[in-house]
């Protein structure tokens, strides 16, 4: 019997100059520097309610498949999905990003749970500041 995992959950937080359905295509779009998704060498990608994506990006190198199922999708609100990949060690994750107006900005919510409680579960603390970090300057870019 395969012992069970010691798992843990990330919650990043971003506010972004621009509106709830603004920011929600663009983190939905898989030409946008902010999608997980962009630049992937192979991409099956279909952002509707249990729809299926696998992409396979590159990092040092090293070829990382990620895949999973959208669970949520709600327009301007939130984004829910299965996530499994190299750095979740097979192991099924969920994440949920929230996008919530605050004056003329949205805060955006990435909650990723279940995630190996290692340094490969908290390298997607990497990963996921990475993209907030795309999408802000996408909009800071747009702004100006």
């Amino acid at each position: 019997m395969k012992e069970h995992m010691k798992t843990m959950a990330l919650t990043l937080k971003r506010t972004i100059p621009a509106s709830p359905a603004q920011v929600y295509k663009e983190w939905l779009d898989p030409k946008s520097p902010c999608n997980p998704a962009n630049g992937s060498l192979r991409m099956v990608y279909k952002p509707k309610l249990k729809g299926l994506f696998y992409f396979v990006a590159r990092n040092d190198g090293m070829e990382i498949p990620h895949y999973g199922q959208f669970l949520t999708l709600s327009p301007g609100k939130m984004i829910q999905q299965t996530w499994i990949g190299r750095y979740t060690r097979g192991i099924e994750s969920k994440v949920t990003t929230t996008f919530k107006k605050q004056g003329k900005d949205t805060l955006v919510t990435v909650h990723h749970s279940n995630l190996p409680d290692d340094s490969f579960g908290r390298m997607h603390d990497w990963g996921w500041n990475w993209y907030l970090d795309n999408l802000l300057k996408q909009f800071t870019k747009k702004r100006k």
